[in-house]
């Protein structure tokens, strides 16, 4: 799988967790969880400098991230501890009723749309 296509992943990822989070926890909550979790994680990778959480979700400005991207492996390895961690601390902060559904949607949007 092409970095690219990681990228494009990771994107779906992080949608999917928004949406199905915040119909239990709310923006306000999310925003607060989705910004503390990219911010570590920024703080170790600062190539995800180009993923932006709003109130509205996430947002991706790709055209600052291309020069900037390790190789394909650790890209991928990176990208989903992002994704684990998230769902981890979502998971916890919903005494752990979350944490199926929200694997559940994560590995959806990894397989795609169904035909």
């Amino acid at each position: 799988m092409g970095r690219a296509t990681l990228i494009e992943a990771f994107e779906e990822s992080l949608c999917a967790v928004w949406v199905r989070a915040r119909i239990s926890l709310g923006g306000a909550t999310l925003k607060a969880v989705f910004d503390r979790v990219l911010d570590d994680a920024k703080a170790r990778h600062p190539y995800l400098g180009f993923v932006e959480v709003t109130f509205a979700g996430v947002r991706f400005h790709r055209e600052d991230a291309r020069p900037q991207l390790p190789p394909t492996e650790q890209l991928q390895a990176e990208l989903d501890q992002v994704v684990a961690e998230l769902v981890d601390v979502l998971g916890n902060l919903s005494g752990r009723v979350l944490a199926l559904p929200l694997r559940a949607a994560v590995e959806s949007a990894r397989m795609g749309p169904t035909p």
